[in-house]
């Protein structure tokens, strides 16, 4: 609850006195005063909440309930997590490149949902949860740019 009693005490008041109907369009009215109020804040801010669907928020790991997870096992996956996105712009940009033109449609279409859901979300909210659900989509990715690496390095016998 730190972020609720951090609000002023009346928008506090607010939105307890109201239901569930209540409270979404007085959310929705803060959300568009606030866009109309700051146009550029809400920009920016979209853009940075684009950035942590990708990467990782200042607040990663903060707020898990476990004692076990220290810094080393974060910096382990943020190793792997950067592995992968790096693996994954690599077999994307392979496909893009027309080797099998054939297939480039359907990767088009499997590469728009984490694109999708990232922008989604960058307007919206972001937890770093809400990226394993596109995880699958960006590991094959990842696994093309594995084997555009292999291609390019290991000669055929």
């Amino acid at each position: 609850k730190p972020e609720f009693q951090a609000a002023p005490p009346e928008f506090q008041e607010k939105i307890l006195a109201l239901d569930e109907l209540g409270k979404n369009d007085l959310f929705k009215a803060e959300a568009v005063r606030f866009i109309k109020q700051d146009p550029t804040a809400f920009v920016r801010r979209s853009a940075l909440k684009f950035f942590y669907f990708w990467w990782f928020s200042p607040h990663f790991a903060d707020r898990v309930p476990y004692g076990w997870i220290d810094t080393r096992l974060s910096l382990g996956y943020k190793f792997l997590h950067a592995l992968m996105l790096g693996l994954m712009v690599l077999g994307v940009w392979a496909l893009a490149r027309g080797e099998a033109p054939d297939k480039q449609p359907m990767a088009l279409c499997v590469l728009a949902v984490p694109l999708a859901l990232s922008l989604l979300h960058s307007l919206h909210h972001v937890e770093g949860r809400h990226r394993l659900l596109v995880t699958p989509l960006l590991l094959m990715f990842a696994a093309r740019g594995i084997t555009a690496l292999r291609e390019r390095h290991i000669q055929p016998r």
